[in-house]
């Protein structure tokens, strides 16, 4: 498109891959400053005021309790269960009777040892995040517990945009090259490799990044120090982000003077 636009011509080829490369450093630097204060800003509020203090534990949505699982949720110890169904069966108070539920079996129990005249068993369950008043725990995450710091798309395609719109100097070159030669299909296949091998290298570090980010979590473990560790690899990673964008942009800034 620049090509056609521009005439391929060397001068505006060169001055419109200046341009968009500073686009695209002020873009991550600008993109650094607001990512580093997302995650700094509750610490200063914090600091100077009082906040609530945020725990790692809040944020996962799947857990194990000893004693019981959230995933069939079977209680050997409760006579009676409530995982989103509702109980409805007969009882016999001179003999056992049986629970038959969709989802778990339940032990037979005896009824002799309490009176059922007044014993009125209706349908229980529970919305999203309500605690059970029987075992005290959620039996399905609460929609805010999504919402926190958890990713969106938003703050992903605003990252891809600041670094995607910096073209690359070695696929125009490839690109002007193949056009004044006639060779289109090769300069398209030549551009196409060198973006998948862009995106593998990229993909490789950002899977990295989030790895070690989550092991030094797990290894710190879910309290004071795990909490520290947490905010200390947020803020370091966007306050790296800003830098090296202030220093492209001064770079490229200096170089086009």
């Amino acid at each position: 498109l620049a090509y056609f636009v521009l005439r391929g011509t060397t001068v505006s080829m060169t001055d419109a891959a200046w341009f968009l490369e500073i686009s695209s450093y002020v873009l991550v630097t600008l993109f650094g400053a607001w990512l580093l204060w997302r995650k700094a800003g509750p610490a200063i509020r914090r600091l100077f005021g009082a906040g609530p203090a945020y725990s790692l534990s809040a944020a996962h949505a799947s857990h194990s309790h000893a004693g019981h699982s959230h995933a069939g949720h079977s209680h050997a110890a409760h006579a009676h269960a409530h995982a989103l169904h509702a109980h409805d069966h007969d009882h016999d108070n001179a003999a056992h009777h049986s629970h038959g539920h969709g989802a778990h079996d339940h032990h037979h129990h005896d009824h002799g040892a309490h009176d059922h005249a007044g014993h009125d068993h209706h349908h229980h369950d529970h919305a999203a995040g309500e605690v059970c008043e029987t075992c005290g725990h959620s039996h399905a995450p609460d929609p805010a517990l999504l919402s926190g710091d958890n990713f969106d798309w938003r703050t992903a395609w605003s990252a891809v945009a600041a670094v995607g719109i910096r073209p690359c100097s070695g696929a125009l070159i490839v690109l002007s090259f193949a056009l004044l030669n006639g060779l289109w299909l090769g300069g398209l296949l030549s551009v196409f490799a060198m973006s998948i091998g862009t995106a593998i290298t990229v993909s490789a570090l950002a899977t990295l990044a989030v790895t070690a980010k989550n092991w030094a979590v797990y290894f710190a473990g879910d309290g004071r120090m795990g909490n520290r560790i947490h905010s200390i690899v947020e803020i370091g990673g966007a306050a790296f982000i800003f830098l090296v964008g202030l220093l492209l942009l001064s770079a490229s800034l200096t170089g086009g003077a």
